[in-house]
């Protein structure tokens, strides 16, 4: 056990190290670090110890800011199991958050319901042009929760497509006329 938790220990000051310097490729030296040092654990014990995960996941919003594509790399390889942990670790920055789960999902990674919900919340709010085809193209969201959180955002065609996917196409048609009607007014002015 102490030597586990000096190891994880040695890990975490590591990392913040690499991350705490001035130079952006030593900051981009604690991946590899991070890479290479759970290979060398998982060689000798199979799995990740969890103090080990633990300080990986607690510097997972350092290492977001410093790229957010190879943090989604670190969770999607060395934190499979623990995505949500990983996405709780990166709640408090949410635009970090959106980008490491846009990673993920654009790479397959597993990623659970709960997760799916708030990246669907997320791209409501970073980038509502996506929502529908992202809509279109998965499964694993809770269509009402959905449907709510578009119509709040005022995500027109998203909304159309819950609404047709919940049995009320003639409220998603409605929706696409009303919306077309705007679009001529604009032209019309």
């Amino acid at each position: 056990l102490e030597n586990r938790q000096r190891a994880a220990e040695a890990v975490s000051q590591t990392i913040k190290a690499s991350l705490a310097h001035a130079d952006l490729d030593v900051k981009k030296r604690a991946f590899a670090f991070i890479t290479s040092s759970i290979s060398s654990f998982l060689e000798k014990a199979r799995r990740l110890d969890t103090t080990v995960a633990a300080a990986i996941r607690d510097a997972l919003p350092a290492l977001a800011q410093v790229d957010a594509s190879q943090t989604a790399q670190v969770i999607a390889n060395v934190l499979p199991d623990d995505v949500a942990g990983a996405c709780q670790a990166l709640a408090a920055k949410p635009s970090l958050q959106f980008v490491v789960l846009d990673e993920l999902i654009r790479t397959d990674a597993s990623v659970d319901d709960e997760e799916r919900a708030v990246y669907v919340e997320l791209l409501c709010d970073s980038a509502p042009h996506r929502v529908h085809a992202y809509l279109a193209s998965h499964d694993g969201y809770d269509v009402e929760a959905t449907l709510e959180l578009c119509r709040r955002h005022r995500i027109d065609d998203a909304t159309a497509l819950l609404l047709e996917e919940t049995g009320d196409g003639n409220g998603a048609l409605d929706l696409i006329l009303r919306g077309l009607g705007r679009r001529f007014e604009v032209l019309r002015d």
